[in-house]
């Protein structure tokens, strides 16, 4: 090779360096947000509606207003009954979406929120909060978070919160306010529960009289779920036996608000593996005694709840994404599954009765929003004008028009498809799509309709 080649050569590979590192520093810069980018601002779309709502409670007083929870930001709230759907943000966002939502049947715009990390109160109807976990609350280290929620049905200034606790070395516990969440009292200390362990659900008889369900979730001493009573605030627990036939969790600890003698009890394995009947079991007196209830309709036996109940003795029951009732205390039970084909779902753990009318029921799907019938659960419909919670975490646009872009979620919410940039979305649930938990996105780049998930 002669010199001039060499040196022809050393001053093509400078050459090239250097191009190299100007690109670098290009998209170094845009990255970082260099003064020379371009910057739009970013709005959110009309869409896709629904996404995960975890709990619905209506204001007894006016059944028109409505709370829906299930976002980090903050609440849903409805004045038209369901129709529409406006965001009460809080003024940061919560580490953890909100499970539960009660509110004061005497004064409705008192509200309670619960979460992993936080425990929530407004009294102007959603507008303003404030977060109640706090040592000078009476909480200890501020190192419980909360699962369980209720408020007591003779004395509204009664709340008892119990949940789990994040430190290694020991369970969690049971809180009790007599002033509206003002000031907190840790009665369950007596309890001395396995480390890990975790007050589940909470069922409210009234004066003093509680159920609580504690499971040993990490199986460290139990290996099991238990339920406690208590007749005297705390004071004193005594274990209930009714008439659990092997180790399994406790799911659901549920007092019927009509009918405060009636207690039912839920069960579920330990390792989500199917299991037999009974799951079921109810109590007549109170806690007195015990009898086994069979389910005689379809269900997932690995998350079976009692959820609810209505004015006019009917009791629902979730059996993992199947949706039952009994109007007979247990002896039959009717399935009023949403339609599997319109709507997307995961296991309800809750559902709203109207107070005064039964047959209208508001049911969170906790992946696709809200679903609603007003024939008892005979026709379902969607509710979701105004309920913008879908997680999406893919995006594709179509190669040869911009306007369509498809949106998945690995959340359980669904596919997705906009015209028109976002301004409105469908749902795509036809043409082969049954999963609703997708990780893949692709588009034909040579036939945009055609895609893969």
């Amino acid at each position: 090779m002669s010199v001039d080649k060499r040196e022809l050569i050393k001053v093509l590979s400078l050459f090239l360096w250097v191009a190299v590192l100007l690109a670098s520093f290009t998209v170094f810069a845009l990255a970082e947000g260099d003064s020379r980018s371009p910057s739009l601002p970013w709005v959110q779309t009309n869409g896709p509606c629904g996404g995960y709502i975890g709990d619905i409670a209506i204001d007894s007083l006016n059944p028109s207003i409505l709370y829906a929870v299930g976002s980090r930001e903050g609440i849903y709230k409805s004045t038209d009954a369901g129709n529409s759907w406006q965001m009460m943000s809080f003024s940061e966002a919560v580490p953890d979406p909100l499970g539960g939502i009660l509110v004061d049947p005497i004064n409705p715009s008192t509200l309670y929120c619960a979460s992993n990390n936080c425990l929530l109160k407004s009294i102007d109807g959603g507008v303003s909060w404030q977060n109640l976990f706090h040592e000078s609350r009476g909480f200890e280290n501020c190192t419980t978070y909360a699962r369980a929620l209720e408020m007591d049905p003779f004395d509204n200034k009664v709340l008892y919160m119990g949940g789990g606790s994040h430190c290694p070395d020991r369970g969690g516990t049971i809180y009790k306010t007599s002033d509206g969440g003002a000031s907190w009292k840790n009665i369950g200390k007596s309890f001395n529960l396995p480390a890990w362990a975790v007050v589940e659900a909470i069922g409210v008889v009234g004066e003093g009289r509680l159920f609580v369900g504690v499971n040993d979730q990490e199986l460290q001493r139990w290996g099991r779920g238990k339920v406690f009573h208590s007749g005297n605030n705390g004071q004193t627990w005594r274990e209930v036996d009714f008439g659990q036939t092997e180790d399994r969790f406790i799911f659901s600890v549920f007092v019927n608000p009509f009918n405060l003698k009636e207690v039912w009890i839920s069960e579920g394995p330990l390792h989500n593996d199917p299991i037999k009947q009974p799951l079921l079991y109810k109590s007549y007196e109170g806690g007195v005694s015990w009898k086994p209830i069979y389910i005689n309709v379809g269900f997932d036996c690995t998350q079976v709840r009692v959820i609810g109940a209505s004015c006019d003795g009917r009791v629902y029951v979730s059996g993992g994404g199947n949706l039952f009732f009994t109007k007979n205390g247990g002896l039959s039970f009717r399935s009023i599954d949403p339609p599997r084909g319109e709507m997307t779902f995961s296991d309800f753990t809750n559902i709203a009765v109207h107070p005064s009318n039964p047959d209208i029921l508001f049911l969170p799907l906790r992946a696709g929003g809200i679903a609603y019938s007003e024939n008892g659960g005979i026709n379902w419909m969607l509710k979701n004008n105004g309920i913008l919670n879908t997680s999406i975490n893919l995006l594709a646009v179509d190669p040869q028009d911009p306007r369509v872009v498809y949106a998945v979620s690995s959340g359980g919410e669904g596919s997705f498809r906009t015209d028109d940039y976002g301004e409105s979305w469908q749902r795509l649930n036809k043409g082969g799509i049954k999963h609703p938990w997708m990780d893949e996105l692709r588009v034909d780049p040579v036939k945009p309709s055609t895609g893969w998930q």
